[in-house]
Order: C-alpha cells, then structure tokens, then sequence
C-alpha cells in the first residue's frame, strides 16, 4: 500500500492526533543498535502483541536483542532511525527506508502507557510531511491483509494504491 501524497488531505480525526503530538522532536539517526529504543521496542512489543505466548526460558533477553538487532537495524538500502522525545522522554521509534520515489514506513514502536495518545496516527502523518519536504511522491506503508485488525490503519490515510499483479491501482 502506498499514500499519494499530492492527494492526501488529512481528514479531522488525522488533523487532531497531529495537533496533539506536535511538540514531540523528531530526531533522524543513522541505523544503529540503541539501548533505549530497545528498551522502548520490548515494552511495546509486549503491550501490542500479547498474543504471542512464549516461555521466557526458551527465549532470553539475548536472543531477544539479536532478533531486533537483524530485524530493524540492518539494512541493504539507505534507511534511517527516527527518534520521537517529549521534553527529553523517548516516547516513538520509526525505522524507515528511503526509496527512489517516496519513503517506506519499515517499523515503528511507540510508548503504550498512554492510552490518550495517538503516536501511529501522528507518526504517519509526519511521514507524509517528512516525505513531502524531500519532494518525493509517495509514501509507503507496506503490506495490507484486509482481515488483520492490526494493519486496518492503514485505509484512514487516503487516497491510497496498493500494488496488484505489478502495477499500482487505486483503492477505493
């Protein structure tokens, strides 16, 4: 799935998450293995994913960390870290990608203590404007399933193409 940039207009909803969160500073780093991101990515990794039983015996913390590590911070393409702070506090993580035509939302986790909050939304959006600012055309979202309730999220960010058989069609 893919936003068209030129198209998009954020609806209501959009416009007060991004409201809501714009005093948090966006930082972009290098790809790089980072203690409090980790730290950041576990947490939300439980509160999202609950889901998914595992006996922490047969999986320790290292494996845990190697598991991020060839997950969100190796790369074979120009892609970038995006650190979100409130006043100092690490509170979003976006991994992205940077694509000939637009950037590709990879990865991102954020602090969950907030159920108030609308990170994913705000993120989005700042990936919309970030994209823009660099005059790129698109950006991409990734993989869609319809039934997953999970990437449901990704049909508020209009207009949207998803890739079918090789070429770009829009979706209703």
């Amino acid at each position: 799935m893919r936003v068209v940039l030129q198209d998009f207009m954020p609806n209501r909803s959009q416009k007060r998450a991004y409201k809501q969160h714009q005093n948090l500073i966006a930082n972009i780093l290098p790809i790089a293995f980072n203690d409090e991101h980790y730290a950041l990515y576990t947490t939300y990794q439980k509160a999202r994913h609950t889901n998914i039983e595992v006996n922490a015996e047969d999986k320790p913390d290292q494996d845990d960390a190697e598991q991020y590590r060839s997950f969100l911070c190796q790369s074979n393409i120009e892609s970038v870290i995006v650190e979100f702070r409130d006043s100092g506090q690490l509170k979003m993580v976006s991994i992205i990608d940077i694509v000939v035509n637009g950037i590709s939302a990879v990865y991102t986790f954020y602090d969950t203590s907030n159920m108030q909050a609308s990170y994913g939304t705000y993120n989005v959006l700042w990936q919309i404007e970030w994209a823009k600012s660099l005059n790129l055309p698109y950006l991409y979202l990734g993989y869609w399933i319809k039934d997953s309730q999970k990437m449901a999220y990704k049909q508020n960010f209009k207009p949207l193409e998803k890739l079918v058989g090789g070429e770009w069609l829009q979706k209703p």
